[in-house]
């Protein structure tokens, strides 16, 4: 047998419906768009769950959700959760990715003025605290923000080195300066240079610090008073034999000493020196070290101040290496941290702000020492890339904006003209209220136009709403002293004397309350506070025309009593009157039965004399005599007859409108001519004569009552 010729294993799993052979089947299948193709047709539902379990591929679970959305609840459920677990998972991957270039961004961000971003970390901190609850987050992010704390905590401790410095300095300080003697000046300026030699090697950011300035200060004014204080040099002993002349060409030419003013100047260089080292300042603190040379090379300078400047110079020495190393690893972070920028997806304002601080900081860099040009254009090339789908962002969010800005422009010139046509005399409030509602509403469903449209746009619209507001206070300020003065009106009609017209001025009030509260919606604490005064008045009105009332209905029963017995006799006086008149009607149709009957009798008799001409001849005259009884009665005539009737009521219609007309027959009188009409016995004529005799004699009953 040919491989072709095989059955299809997807097919007989979806066919299938023994799970256990099913789920040995399953097991054979290696292709995840098969394991989709089961989870979407398998008859049983345990091979469909168990294929969905098998799938991996992100696309294809995400085809088998839509495929099973309202057809398999425990599938969809599935691939709904492991695929919301996954979204997840790389939503927490990003985020990692963004703490860790955040921490990177804070330690490339150094500054030498200030410590790093307490603040800041705190809260990235946090924020991967609780991040590591549901993630494991990568050791990278975890070592960066292990260095940054780290960081934080050196320049904790600097601070509070440098304050017990500060606090060391200022105490020496007083010591010296209250008064030291002079076999105490080594030790005091062996002390002061241990603390300064501190105070070179602390952070640089803390030289701005105003405990670093006080520090300096201190050292500065006890060096000054330890300067003054030191012993000038003894002249040699003169020997027991008498000195021997020296000659005056072995004299030795001693420089002079440089004046007052400039070693004050020198001082303050060196003190600006120390804080452009402190702060990093590379170039300004080169250019503070050339000044002090040039100065110096009139005379030489004193102890204090060489050994100083030697130990700035050395300083510098370090922060050129130290510059020139940071400067290349800088560099080598900024690239590395806009290489992470192309990497996943992000918000793109936060993307512009990421690629201008990377170039402000590479900016920071090249003012220290500028970078070479491939570096340069490697890091400018990777920026441009990374800024590309940000201005396609902004291309598309102008067009939005722009739409936006259109669509906010014809809804404030809509609600513009509908505010320039309000009456406001005669304009229901609530309605407008709402109607001002319902444009608040829209205006916060358009997207946003743009910063400055949208402020444009804005006050326009805000305008347009304070006036309205404006309209809509003063009417309802206007409808709070009208029901104020509903309630006085009321107050005066229930203090009056009680008369038939104040329950129907206390109504008439009453609607005028209710006419107001349809046209001006009042807060509803304030309405109810205003209805709950009127009603409480209307109803001490109410009250007092209840007492009445009791009053009144007591002097009316008793009334009624004696009214009782006059009802009754005439009651009775009436149904005699009424039985006597019904016993005349019952007379009078029993009379008006037998006429018709003695009347039927005599044209029976006349029909039986009469010839056979005059017996059709009046069978005529009795089918037109029954029509024109049964148009004046509006009974229904027979289906054969229709045709006659129609012509009968014409000539009828015809004779009422031509001159000297002559006045229609009654309907007794039509009768009494029919039966005065010889004629042929006829079953259908005598019926339809029945049915007019019973109408005339129901007549009859209807008059005499």
């Amino acid at each position: 047998m040919r491989n072709s010729d095989l059955p299809d294993p997807v097919d007989a799993l979806c066919a299938a419906t023994d799970a256990a052979s099913a789920m040995a089947l399953l097991e054979s299948l290696a292709s995840e768009p098969a394991f989709a193709r089961v989870a979407q047709h398998a008859a049983n539902w345990e091979i469909r769950i168990a294929a969905a379990q098998r799938i991996s591929d992100s696309e294809i679970l995400a085809q088998v959700l839509e495929a099973t959305r309202h057809r398999d609840k425990r599938v969809f459920r599935h691939c709904s959760d492991l695929l919301r677990a996954r979204r997840r998972t790389l939503g927490h991957a990003m985020r990692a990715a963004e703490l860790a270039a955040a921490f990177r961004g804070i330690l490339a961000a150094q500054s030498s003025h200030e410590p790093l971003a307490a603040d800041r970390f705190e809260e990235l901190d946090s924020e991967l605290g609780e991040l590591r609850t549901e993630f494991s987050v990568p050791p990278e992010c975890l070592e960066l923000a292990a260095k940054v704390r780290d960081r934080i905590q050196r320049d904790v401790e600097a601070m509070r080195d440098l304050g017990a410095d500060a606090a060391e300095a200022e105490s020496l300080c007083a010591r010296i300066v209250s008064g030291v003697r002079p076999a105490d000046v080594d030790g005091h300026r062996a002390k002061l240079m241990e603390i300064a030699e501190r105070s070179s090697r602390r952070v640089a950011w803390l030289s701005g610090n105003p405990t670093a300035a006080a520090l300096s200060h201190s050292l500065e004014k006890a060096g000054a008073v330890l300067d003054a204080l030191a012993p000038a040099r003894k002249a040699p002993e003169p020997d027991s034999v008498a000195p021997r002349s020296v000659p005056a060409s072995t004299k030795v030419n001693v420089p002079p000493a440089l004046p007052a003013a400039e070693r004050d100047a020198i001082r303050e260089l060196l003190d600006g020196l120390a804080l452009q080292i402190q702060a990093g300042q590379l170039a300004e603190a080169e250019e503070t070290e050339r000044r002090i040379a040039k100065m110096s090379k009139a005379a030489p300078l004193p102890a204090t101040m060489l050994r100083r400047l030697r130990r700035e110079r050395s300083q510098l020495a370090r922060l050129r290496g130290w510059a020139r190393w940071g400067n290349d690893q800088s560099r080598e972070q900024l690239i590395q941290a806009a290489e992470g920028l192309l990497k996943g997806e992000r918000d793109a304002e936060a993307q512009a702000a990421a690629v201008t601080a990377l170039r402000e900081q590479w900016k920071k860099q090249d003012a220290n020492e500028p970078a070479n040009r491939k570096h340069w254009e490697r890091f400018d090339a990777i920026l441009t890339r990374a800024f590309r789908p940000v201005l396609e962002f902004r291309a598309r969010r102008a067009i939005e904006e722009k739409a936006a800005a259109a669509a906010k422009t014809l809804l404030l010139e809509q609600c513009a003209a509908w505010s320039a046509g309000i009456d406001w005399g005669r304009a229901e409030i609530r309605a407008i209220a709402a109607r001002r509602h319902e444009m608040g509403a829209q205006w916060r469903a358009l997207r946003f136009a743009g910063f400055r449209a949208e402020r444009q746009l804005r006050k326009r619209f805000d305008t347009l709403l304070r006036e309205l507001d404006r309209h809509i206070g003063a009417a309802r300020q206007a409808e709070f002293g009208r029901r104020e003065a509903l309630i006085r009106d009321a107050e005066a009609l229930r203090d009056a004397p009680q008369s038939n017209n104040t329950l129907k001025s206390v109504m008439v009030l009453q609607e005028q309350w209710k006419a107001g509260a349809r046209n001006v919606g009042l807060s509803r604490q304030e309405e109810q506070a205003l209805w709950q005064r009127f009603h409480k008045v209307c109803n001490a009105v109410f009250a007092q025309r209840d007492v009445q009332r009791k009053a009144r209905e007591a002097e009316r029963a008793a009334r009624e009593t004696e009214r009782v017995t006059e009802r009754a006799t005439r009651e009775a006086e009436r149904n005699r009157q009424q039985n006597e008149r019904n016993t005349q009607a019952a007379r009078k149709l029993e009379a008006a039965r037998k006429r018709f009957e003695s009347l039927a009798r005599d044209g029976a008799q006349a029909a039986a004399q009469a010839s056979p001409e005059m017996l059709d001849k009046g069978r005529v005259e009795r089918e037109a005599l029954l029509l024109d009884l049964e148009i004046a009665l509006d009974l229904p005539s027979p289906a054969s007859a229709s045709a006659a009737r129609r012509t009968r009521q014409l000539l009828k219609l015809q004779e009422r409108f031509r001159p000297g007309k002559t006045q229609s027959q009654h309907p007794e009188a039509l009768a009494e001519r029919w039966y005065a009409t010889p004629a042929r016995s006829d079953p259908e004529h005598d019926a339809r004569m029945s049915a007019i005799v019973e109408v005339l004699i129901k007549a009859s009953r209807q008059a005499a009552k």
